[in-house]
């Protein structure tokens, strides 16, 4: 009964299906901050005057 007991714990890495899920998710993760980054360079815009400011 052990062997099974150890099979068992076998059987449970197999679902490693739903992981699998997950890269596909990722990828979309990844377009997201390429969206982020165009607003990000935006703000930067606006830091440059406000280091003007801060050297004034």
């Amino acid at each position: 009964m052990m062997t099974m007991t150890g099979k068992s714990p076998i059987r449970e890495p197999e679902p490693t299906a739903p992981p699998q899920g997950d890269p596909p998710v990722d990828r979309p993760q990844r377009r997201e901050p390429p969206y982020d980054e165009p607003p990000r360079k935006a703000p930067p815009s606006k830091d440059g005057p406000k280091e003007r400011r801060v050297t004034a």
